[in-house]
């Protein structure tokens, strides 16, 4: 085994967790990216009811 953890998102791993500057980057850019698709869904809902 090895003794040094790997994260999936590519997070560096500190001593007592991962770095909160990191996770809350990659976590803003997750809710920009749902905020982008829940829109765009919300646009194609009207256009499809329009049609």
């Amino acid at each position: 085994m090895s003794s040094a953890s790997e994260s999936p998102h590519d997070f560096v791993l500190v001593r007592r967790g991962y770095r909160p500057d990191q996770v809350e980057a990659y976590t803003a850019a997750l809710s920009q990216g749902r905020d982008a698709a829940g829109g765009g869904a919300a646009r194609r809902a009207v256009l499809a009811q329009d049609m």
